[in-house]
């Protein structure tokens, strides 16, 4: 009798699954997550309060700590850019929900640090 193929599991069932696993565990992140991550990244300056979602797209209370007091800023929502990591970077477009300026920014982390932009792309 002749075997026509192996069976059992290959390397690449195994890297699968891996991947799948941790694409999964990190879609299910919760929120609170990345207010932890923005108050770390900033030192404490911005706080990240009443997270819901997830870090890829969420909403909270934004609130700036300046001169030892809080002073908040409101409601805010924010999207992971996934095309920035092309460019070395984990960004995230967060929209102010009262308006207040700056309205509409890019907050982006790489490897020179933390950088905030207008959303047309210019500093902030």
């Amino acid at each position: 009798m002749k075997k026509t193929g192996r069976t059992g599991l290959r390397w690449w069932h195994g890297a699968l699954f891996l991947a799948a696993f941790a694409v999964s565990l990190a879609a299910a992140f919760p929120a609170r997550w990345a207010g932890a991550a923005v108050e770390h990244a900033t030192s404490g300056q911005f706080r990240v309060l009443a997270a819901s979602g997830s870090p890829w797209r969420g909403r909270g209370e934004i609130v700036m700590r300046t001169d030892g007091r809080d002073i908040p800023l409101g409601p805010a929502s924010w999207r992971w850019l996934p095309a920035r990591v092309l460019a070395g970077e984990l960004a995230f477009e967060v929209t102010l929900a009262s308006g207040a300026p700056p309205g509409r920014m890019i907050v982006a982390f790489g490897p020179g640090g933390a950088a905030l932009r207008g959303a047309d792309g210019r500093p902030g």
